[in-house]
């Protein structure tokens, strides 16, 4: 198998906008996603004779099943100060919080179409887009100690994302 491609990364840490930036691009291809998969077949006959049977192994390079041709990360965060916000009851609700949020867009996996089963991996599923969000609230002194509290919701957007393992069974 070959895996070719590059990666390219931005990153912003310092202040309190921070995020980075991460695109991939890589191509896999090969005869076969797994060593059994595209494996000859040797029999024996009773006089000995081993012949080969290669009608597994494809005659050329194939896109492997794994492949995601374009892959983009993107990640951006905001952290408030100590002192940040409107003051309500002598505290600072809105200060040290810090909201994070992670966008993930990648290429569909790709597959053999049942229409035409001799163009192995020729067709590919759709993109998969995902956001997931985080919210932080940290308190100094919790009863008598510091503390994080914290929101999560995963796939933010209800996006559809294909369970390949049960799709490709």
């Amino acid at each position: 198998a070959h895996i070719r491609g590059f990666r390219i990364t931005l990153n912003r840490r310092k202040g309190a906008f921070t995020g980075s930036i991460n695109y991939q691009y890589s191509y896999a291809t090969g005869k076969s996603a797994t060593p059994t998969a595209a494996t000859a077949t040797l029999t024996r006959d009773s006089s000995g004779v081993v012949t080969t049977d290669r009608e597994n192994v494809p005659t050329r390079d194939i896109v492997l099943d794994f492949d995601r041709t374009h892959n983009l990360v993107i990640t951006a965060g905001y952290i408030t100060g100590k002192e940040w916000g409107p003051v309500v009851l002598n505290k600072k609700p809105f200060a040290n919080i810090n909201i994070t949020v992670r966008s993930i867009v990648r290429s569909g996996r790709p597959y053999t179409s049942p229409f035409d089963i001799r163009l192995i991996n020729a067709e590919r599923a759709p993109m998969e887009y995902n956001t997931d969000l985080r919210i932080t609230k940290t308190i100094r002194n919790f009863m008598g100690v510091s503390a994080s509290f914290y929101l999560e919701v995963f796939n933010l957007f209800s996006n559809k994302i294909l369970n390949y393992d049960y799709v490709f069974d």
